[in-house]
């Protein structure tokens, strides 16, 4: 066993109390470090962050990890699959770890269950859809909030790269402006997408902070997800994304991220259709929310950061053609039509 390995291990007995029955298996090494470890107590995750974080990950102190403890196990005890945090021996939801060289601030939770989780077909969909409804509902009884966005968040400004200050919507779109332009898009093309994209943001943004927010985990996606015997979530884990959302605009999100990967042989449509259904099955949408639902489901697509990267690599390489095409396209999509689709009526 590596000098790292059992500095590791060594922590976990110290500061985690926990009593190893096996050497330490390192998932990742590095400045952010996973250590899984078995003991009498069970299987667990250790996990290491910088205690000084980098740019853009400044939400991940001791203070928020304490709230993260806290929400996971309010989450858990509604028998939701959310992985549980474990105390330090401290009573805190986190410990320092100082090897003399560098020191990491680390967090213990459970090892998730199951078997990697991959969105294979509708009913894995319908299985995000209901899990996403459950964990807002819940989300909006307790009294847990972060005191900060994620990585979803419109509306921040771009103060800065940090969670609810970075709005990725508004910096794709103004790349992808950029893009257009340089490549010589039509003036009345350009001027059409721009006209549109602030309609939409003044749609939403005159009815934002009326809207239902709570504390969410911030990237429910298949590689966060552990898969059960039964096929059921059996776990989800990775808070380092988590912070306060407004409810709706998590759901659009993740309805565009879902029909920008869609499973095998599912339309993009039905898979939007089915993550929505079973999502106001666990959680029906108020009047407001449903008002700002086709808005925002055409301001996001458009303008998700891996689409305007495919568009500016089309365009580079593909000549007028493309730009006019990746215009024209972007146009469609901000003024699709969701309400069949979604059966919002």
């Amino acid at each position: 066993m590596t000098d790292l390995a059992m500095t590791w291990l060594a922590h976990a007995a110290e500061a985690y109390g926990l009593e190893i029955v096996e050497p330490a298996e390192m998932l990742r090494t590095g400045s952010d470090s996973i250590v899984k470890i078995k003991s009498t107590q069970g299987v667990f995750v250790l996990k290491g962050i910088p205690e000084e974080c980098k740019y853009g990950f400044r939400h991940l102190n001791a203070k928020k990890m304490e709230i993260q403890g806290k929400w996971s196990e309010a989450m858990a005890e509604e028998g939701l699959p959310v992985v549980r945090r474990l105390r330090s021996c401290s009573g805190q939801y986190s410990a320092v770890l100082d090897n003399g060289q560098r020191r990491w601030l680390t967090t213990l939770e459970q090892y998730a269950a199951g078997d990697e989780f991959t969105c294979r077909d509708l009913n894995d969909v319908h299985l995000i859809g209901m899990l996403l409804g459950q964990l807002h509902r819940v989300s909006l009884e307790t009294e847990i909030f972060f005191g900060h966005g994620t990585s979803w968040s419109l509306f921040g400004g771009n103060a800065t790269e940090e969670l609810g200050d970075y709005d990725e919507n508004e910096k794709s779109f103004t790349a992808m402006i950029g893009a257009l332009k340089r490549a010589e898009c039509p003036a009345e093309l350009l001027e059409r997408i721009k006209k549109l994209y602030h309609a939409r943001r003044a749609e939403v943004q005159n009815i934002w902070m009326e809207l239902p927010a709570a504390a969410v985990q911030g990237d429910l996606c298949p590689y966060n997800m552990t898969r059960g015997k039964r096929g059921e979530i059996a776990g989800l884990f990775d808070l380092n994304l988590a912070g306060d959302e407004v409810l709706v605009g998590e759901l659009c999100a993740l309805l565009a991220y879902y029909a920008s990967y869609p499973p095998p042989d599912s339309p993009s449509d039905k898979v939007m259709h089915e993550l929505f259904q079973a999502y106001v099955s666990e959680r029906p949408l108020k009047k407001e929310e449903l008002s700002v639902v086709e808005p925002l489901m055409r301001l996001l697509p458009p303008f998700r950061f891996d689409r305007v990267a495919r568009l500016n690599r089309e365009i580079e390489v593909g000549g007028k053609t493309a730009v006019i095409r990746a215009a024209e396209e972007t146009i469609a999509l901000l003024e699709q039509s969701y309400s069949s689709i979604l059966q919002l009526s």
